[in-house]
């Protein structure tokens, strides 16, 4: 039988990823929409850094501390639909007003989904086991939200995701209300500066931080590099949504396939895969010649992206101490994903101004290279861990 936590945890992530798509996947054309040059759009997509670092570290701090994620989850929610109303309410050009809120949806959605993400590992044995196929249930909201965003926008404006937000964000709150809260670590002992310290001085925690910002890197690109190109390209903004539709069903099977593949590979030979094959598709992005082909290459997302995300949250996990489970997830998020949103829309930008759409996506796929090259030290370095624990 089923574990009722699983259950709800599925339903939970079909909910999220409805609610995550609204607010987020049209900010790049909307901010083109309302005036905004390539250079503009890469500053603002970039501010959400700033939120995402301060708030991974702090809420997955307060997580631990308070023993609950539930509670920090909901809170963001509210905070992400706020910001979203005031958006989508403001069409005139008002770079700084676009600054903050921009800056605290994309900023705060990441929080959320690493809340989120260690709110699953933590709640029992099964939710952990299950993660995969659970994270697939969030891919096939995504799927099925993403085509109605071009619809309601050419039927009602960009107005029409200041109500969107407000529903599905309510109707996500509803149901984390009866998903079971994280188990922390049964502790007296308060969670102190230096427990965090001791994490972030561990040489495997450091590398694989390293390989998931290179990858970041990548997946930001992804959204923002690709999306630039499929613009260059007069990509409409209905193929633009099948495209994220696309990239969350391609998704689906290898997140089912998760608990299986973790056991049977393991989450090192599933990272330095996926990090490869991140490679392949950003070398294939840059020789794309029409918005079908890159349509075409979009279907690598099935064994780029769920294989990242299955493996990276079980490297993290395996290394990080039971007392601090939601911090080790979200600084890990934090360090690798928060840089990559800072820097990664600016350098593409700049790239774009200076050498094309086409230069760029093959500069980010030749930077990819790099994770493997860190995957490497990773594997020499868990040997020599392993000889000194034998001795």
């Amino acid at each position: 039988m089923i574990n009722k936590n699983v259950l709800l945890m599925s339903l939970q992530y079909f909910c999220a990823n409805i609610f995550y798509v609204f607010p987020f996947v049209f900010l790049q054309p909307f901010l083109e929409y309302i005036g905004y040059n390539v250079i503009e759009r890469g500053i603002l997509l970039s501010s959400c850094a700033i939120v995402a670092i301060v708030s991974q570290f702090f809420i997955g701090y307060l997580c631990d501390k308070y023993k609950t994620n539930k509670k920090f989850y909901i809170f963001t929610v509210v905070f992400v639909v706020l910001s979203a109303v005031l958006l989508y309410s403001q069409t005139e050009k008002n770079f700084i007003f676009h600054l903050i809120l921009v800056a605290s949806i994309s900023g705060l959605l990441r929080t959320l989904m690493a809340i989120q993400d260690a709110w699953c590992l933590e709640i029992d044995n099964d939710t952990k086991r299950f993660y995969g196929p659970i994270r697939g249930f969030g891919s096939l909201g995504w799927m099925l939200a993403s085509p109605l965003v071009s619809i309601f926008i050419s039927s009602y404006g960009y107005y029409s995701l200041v109500y969107s937000s407000i529903i599905t964000g309510g109707v996500l709150m509803a149901i984390s209300l009866v998903v079971k809260d994280a188990t922390k670590h049964d502790s007296n002992e308060p969670i102190t500066n230096n427990d965090i310290k001791l994490l972030l001085a561990n040489k495997e925690f450091v590398l694989i931080i390293l390989i998931f910002l290179i990858i970041n890197v990548l997946d930001t690109a992804n959204v923002y590099t690709v999306i630039d190109k499929l613009m260059f390209l007069q990509a409409s903004d209905q193929l633009m949504s099948y495209r994220w539709s696309i990239q969350a069903f391609v998704e689906l099977p290898i997140f089912l396939m998760g608990t299986y593949l973790l056991k049977r590979f393991g989450d090192y030979k599933l990272m330095m895969f996926s990090s490869f094959m991140f490679t392949i598709k950003f070398l294939l992005f840059a020789i794309s010649k029409t918005p079908e082909q890159i349509i075409l290459v979009t279907i690598l997302q099935a064994i780029t992206f769920p294989l990242f995300l299955i493996s990276s949250k079980s490297l993290v996990d395996s290394i990080t101490p039971s007392n601090l489970k939601s911090s080790g997830q979200t600084i890990a998020s934090s360090l690798s994903n928060g840089p990559a949103l800072l820097l990664t829309p600016i350098i593409s930008g700049l790239l774009i101004n200076s050498f094309g759409v086409d230069s760029t996506l093959l500069i980010f796929g030749i930077f990819g290279i790099l994770s493997l090259v860190f995957g490497y030290k990773l594997k020499v370095l868990r040997k020599l861990i392993l000889i000194d624990s034998i001795d």
